[in-house]
C-alpha cells in the first residue's frame, strides 16, 4: 500500500507540476476504483445500480430455473439415463453378489 500512495502522490504532483491535472485526476480516480474493487472487494456502482442489480438477480435466478426445470427433453434425458444408471449398478451387483452358501 505504501508504493501505491507513494504512486498517487506521484500523479498528483505531476499534474500539478505540468498543468495536466484533469488527464491525471482521472489516471489517480481509475487506480482508486481499481483498488475498491480488487484489493478490498468493494464496489463501484451508485446506490440506483445496486438496486436494479438486485431486482434483476430475483429475475435472473427465475428465468435460471425455468430453462433448468421446463426443459423437456432434458427431463427425459435424465430419467432415462438414470434409470439405465440404476438398472446396470443392479444387474452387477447381482452377477457379482457371492455368497458362503453359494460357493459350497
Amino acid at each position: 500500500m505504501i508504493g501505491t500512495r507513494s504512486l498517487l502522490f506521484q500523479l498528483t504532483m505531476m499534474g500539478e507540476d505540468s498543468g495536466r491535472s484533469d488527464i491525471m485526476k482521472r489516471e489517480i480516480e481509475y487506480i482508486r476504483n481499481f483498488l475498491k474493487v480488487n484489493v478490498f472487494g468493494g464496489t463501484i456502482k451508485s446506490e440506483t445500480g445496486r438496486v436494479i442489480t438486485g431486482l434483476l438477480s430475483g429475475l435472473r435466478s427465475q428465468v435460471t430455473l425455468i430453462n433448468l426445470g421446463g426443459n423437456v427433453i432434458s427431463f427425459f434425458r435424465d430419467v432415462f439415463q438414470g434409470f439405465e444408471e440404476n438398472f446396470m449398478r443392479t444387474v452387477t451387483k447381482l452377477n457379482t453378489d457371492i455368497e458362503a452358501k453359494t460357493l459350497s
